[in-house]
């Protein structure tokens, strides 16, 4: 019989992060197509409550990372005393759960400012995180006629959040006015080490992105934009200094009246561009303008169903720099007939295997492509032999 083999707690901890928070951020780093949404989830209570009745061991270790993926209500005093307690199976010195947590979300509800100062501890429970890395500021799920109950009539105070790495923010117009945390441009300010930014749902009225508060984040090296209109768009082309910034993800195209300031301003410096799930993509060939948009791009990652095939000029559009090409399956329910998929993905093969990219070294596919074993396929991917592969993950 095999000698049974002990994992340290630490290797278990990993393991169970990937099994029950593997759909939720819990780093900065770039990951190709990753999926956005408006409203946070939490954790698998049922995984949790299963894999907690393992062992004494596997309890304390889920203890552990249940606070690490935490989500604040309006009425979470509770929550705070968790937090402040001792980490559970150490003795008090080794710090408190507060001091676990890598990823809070705090709705906009949890921060209204109605009533007495004081009224709702989320600011003692950000204070007792920190080592806060992603923060969420989720969309708000009521309906249009609920919303009146969302009251901000003072200030809701400010915490650091000098560990910050990951910002999503839904813009909330209700809130940008009671300033604090409810401020973009102020959390911003405190939070000097981020490095991924998600803005969504900035409409043309939107105060978040273009109040007085000024923007410098010196780290930023990832942005992505979901939703965002003209205007706030401008402000952060023009106004926001990201010395950094080399990956940006645009959820919709850039508005045609922008492109002079955002080829001078950011082109330049980006080496990473994907492009969003979005219709307007297949208008007409957003990847050629971008691609001459953009002359230092490394990398290119769009979705092969939602994005017009690239047209480029002979002898013109030559991108030397690019490196690597993801292209997504994600399937359009505008191009379901099986001529059209294929004729859309034989004119983006046609462009990668052309002359319009000498420097391809990687083609990856992600998601799931059926027709790669069929012989029509492989004939058509023949010409980019080696540097074409199936994402595995890594």
């Amino acid at each position: 019989m095999p000698e049974e083999v002990s994992l340290p707690p630490e290797l278990w901890l990993e393991i169970l992060e990937w099994v029950i928070l593997d759909a939720r951020p819990l780093t900065a780093e770039y990951v190709r197509f990753q999926p956005i949404s408006p409203h946070d989830t939490v954790p698998a209570a049922s995984l949790v409550s299963a894999f907690s009745l393992v062992s004494k061991e596997w309890n304390t270790i889920l203890k552990a990372l249940v606070v690490r993926d935490i989500k604040i209500h309006s009425n979470a005093k509770d929550l705070l005393e968790i937090l402040k307690a001792p980490q559970p199976g150490r003795k008090q010195a080794a710090g408190t759960n507060g001091e676990l947590v890598r990823r809070v979300t705090l709705p906009f509800q949890t921060t209204v400012t109605v009533g007495g100062r004081g009224h709702s501890p989320y600011l003692g429970i950000l204070r007792s995180c920190p080592t806060i890395e992603v923060l969420v500021r989720p969309a708000v799920e009521f309906e249009r006629s609920m919303r009146d109950s969302l009251k901000f009539t003072y200030e809701p105070g400010m915490v650091d959040f000098p560990c910050l790495k990951r910002l999503e923010w839904w813009n909330e117009s209700y809130g940008v006015n009671s300033s604090g945390v409810n401020s973009l441009g102020l959390v911003l300010q405190n939070a000097p080490n981020l490095r991924y930014l998600v803005l969504a749902s900035f409409g043309e009225g939107s105060q978040a992105v273009t109040d007085e508060v000024p923007v410098d984040l010196p780290n930023l090296d990832t942005l992505r934009l979901n939703g965002v209109s003209a205007i706030p768009m401008f402000y952060i082309i023009t106004r926001w200094n990201l010395p950094s910034l080399s990956r940006l993800i645009l959820d919709v195209p850039v508005i045609g009246p922008l492109f002079p300031q955002f080829s001078d301003l950011m082109g330049s410096q980006l080496q990473v561009l994907e492009l969003g799930k979005h219709v307007r993509f297949m208008m007409k060939d957003e990847v050629c303008a971008y691609l001459r948009t953009c002359p230092n791009l490394k990398e290119i990652n769009y979705h092969v169903y939602f994005t017009a095939v690239p047209e480029p000029t002979d002898e013109v559009d030559v991108f030397p720099m690019v490196e690597t090409v993801g292209l997504s399956s994600a399937s359009n329910m505008m191009v379901l007939a099986e001529d059209a998929r294929w004729e859309m993905v034989q004119g983006h093969i046609n462009f990668l295997a052309g002359k319009s990219l000498p420097r391809l070294k990687r083609v990856v596919l992600h998601g799931k492509w059926e027709m790669f074993d069929d012989a029509s396929f492989q004939s058509l991917i023949k010409p980019l032999g080696a540097r074409i592969e199936l994402w595995n993950g890594a």
